[in-house]
């Protein structure tokens, strides 16, 4: 992923993996960073021991996180969210809007291919969610059947 900004107040939307890498990442550019994440804490479904190195290191750049918080909307100056638990609505004051939400795999695209090919292979966030890890590895595995042919 290449982020070119030259702004410094970044808010992340979502804080699972893909949100806390992108934090550590713009904080360790010497961006002001703002984590939003909706659930109660963040890191949901990320292995405790990966967590746990990841939180250290993006901690040591002071980022605000903000849990059990919903974006609810954007604006010119940042993003409006909605505590979950009280239903106040706040703002914040963002240059750069960083979206890094959840997935659901959309199986209606693959559809159309299924039924016009003997052989489709689904791979990756498109049959489920999951790391890139696992994507790539279903990539290889369902590619080398094609490696015989």
């Amino acid at each position: 992923m290449i982020i070119n900004v030259l702004l410094s107040c970044v808010a992340v939307i979502g804080g699972s993996m893909t949100g806390l890498e992108t934090a550590e990442k713009l904080a360790g550019e010497g961006h002001e960073v703002t984590i939003v994440e909706m659930q109660a804490k963040v890191g949901a479904g990320v292995n405790p021991t990966i967590l746990l190195d990841l939180m250290q290191r993006l901690n040591k750049y002071e980022p605000t996180i903000m849990t059990g918080k919903r974006l609810v909307g954007a604006g010119e100056h940042g993003v409006k969210i909605l505590d979950m638990i009280d239903h106040r609505m706040s703002d914040i004051v963002a240059d750069t809007v960083i979206l890094a939400l959840g997935v659901t795999p959309d199986t209606s695209i693959s559809a159309p291919f299924i039924a016009a090919f003997d052989q489709t292979k689904i791979i990756g966030d498109a049959e489920a969610s999951g790391r890139v890890a696992e994507a790539m590895r279903d990539g290889y595995t369902k590619a080398y059947v094609f490696a015989n042919d």
